[in-house]
Parts: C-alpha cells; sequence; structure tokens
C-alpha cells in the first residue's frame, strides 16, 4: 500500500456543476476503503447551476456534494487514478491539470529520491530512461500550464547520469580487480615476462581514449590502491 496525500481527487456527484468556484467550503467526513484505494472524505459546499439538467433542483441555490481524495492505494490502483489526468478539459487546465501534475511531479520525485534502486537497472538503466522520456512527453502536453522553470526533466537527468556514473565506476573496479588485468611473468627475471606481441593494437586502442577517461581510470586506481592502504604500515619503526 503507497501512502500518499491528495494525489488525486474524484467528484462522485453526477449533478455538479462545472462552473462551481475553487474556494468553496470543505469539511472532513471521513475515510472510506474501495478496491485496494483509501480515501479521505470531503463535503463540499456548491452553488447550484443555471442549466436545465438542474431543475429537479430549481429554488436550492446550494447543495452538498461528496468528494474523494486518494490518501493510499496499491501501485497499480495508484497509478490507474494518476493516468486519468490527461482527461481533463483544456477550459478546465488552470483549476485542475496543473494541481494534479505538481501531484505527479512529487510522487515521481519523492520515488526517485528515496527508492532509487527501483530505478538502478545496469548497465543501460531502461527505467530512468523511460522515465525521462514520459516526463518530456507530459510537459509537451502541459506546456500552457506548467512554468518554463520546471526542473522534474533535470532532476531525472541528473540521477540517470549518476547512475550511469555509478555503473561505469563499478565495472572499472571490477575490471581491475578481475584476475585476467594481471600478466603473470614466466621468467621472475624479466621486468616482462612473455607478453604477446600486440604493439599496434595497443597504440590504436590508446589513441581512440580521451585524456578525460584516461584521467577518470588512473583515478579509480588510486582510489582502489588507498582503499587497500593500512594506515600503521605507512609510519616509521
Amino acid at each position: 500500500m503507497v501512502m500518499l496525500s491528495s494525489v488525486a481527487s474524484l467528484l462522485l456527484a453526477g449533478s455538479a456543476s462545472d462552473n462551481e468556484q475553487e474556494t468553496e467550503n470543505k469539511r472532513e467526513w471521513g475515510v472510506e476503503r474501495h478496491d485496494d484505494v483509501i480515501y479521505d472524505i470531503m463535503l463540499k459546499r456548491v452553488q447550484h447551476g443555471n442549466s436545465p439538467q438542474n431543475e429537479v433542483s430549481e429554488g436550492l441555490q446550494w447543495g452538498t456534494h461528496k468528494v474523494r481524495y486518494v490518501k493510499a492505494a496499491t501501485l497499480e490502483r495508484l497509478v490507474a487514478h494518476l493516468c486519468r489526468w490527461k482527461r481533463i478539459k483544456r477550459e478546465e487546465a488552470e483549476d485542475k491539470r496543473l494541481p494534479l501534475f505538481r501531484s505527479i511531479e512529487r510522487l515521481i520525485r519523492t520515488w526517485v529520491k528515496r527508492h532509487f534502486n527501483d530505478f538502478y537497472q545496469p548497465p543501460s538503466h531502461p527505467l530512468l530512461h523511460q522515465l525521462v522520456r514520459d516526463v518530456e512527453g507530459w510537459r509537451a502536453d502541459t506546456c500552457d500550464v506548467i512554468e518554463a522553470d520546471d526542473d522534474l526533466t533535470s532532476f531525472l537527468r541528473t540521477k540517470l547520469n549518476a547512475a550511469e556514473l555509478q555503473t561505469f565506476q563499478e565495472k572499472c573496479l571490477e575490471d581491475m580487480n578481475s584476475p585476467g588485468n594481471y600478466v603473470e611473468q614466466d621468467d621472475p627475471g624479466s621486468p616482462l615476462g612473455e607478453v604477446p606481441d600486440n604493439t599496434e593494437a595497443t597504440k590504436t586502442f590508446l589513441n581512440d581514449l580521451s585524456p578525460t577517461h584516461v584521467a577518470e581510470q588512473l583515478t579509480l586506481k588510486d582510489a582502489n590502491l588507498f582503499m587497500r592502504t593500512i594506515p600503521h604500515h605507512c609510519l616509521d619503526a
């Protein structure tokens, strides 16, 4: 069960007017549970419209509607509720689509921060790449209601870069600690021992490496050596 405060609201009363004001009074009523979703129940005081659909309520200016806010849900149900945000009409964007987008943004940001291992899938990290693409798509769909300086995409790209760097570091340490990277010398008197003659291949490989990559490799090797150092062995006898 995933706990979430006011991620999305579902207006249950079918007679609710599309012109109701966001400043209407609300009163807490209780908690309900349906289909693996826990709702906070609010009673909302709204003014009836003047459309023909309200003929039954003719003479009544105000009414009370029941509103449910998602408080907690299983992951499947939570995603199902969040995915309804695109159904909100353009004319309702400022009042409804933006708050819902912000709720989704907070959910994603909190999830990635607290449970980063859920998205850490080396070496290619497909979930993080998919999440970045989805958020960029949401931004394009909500460009009329979100601010230009929204940083959710930047936040996710930073996390993706950190994941790729961590994967690179783990791979480098694994390669350095691999027995295959050390040449066994058959002749102790020879500094190089029996080494295959692959000079040209080595030159080609080194020419393909950037100075930054070489510096990173040397730094990681130094770090590996420092981790093996025993401090009191460095002291004078």
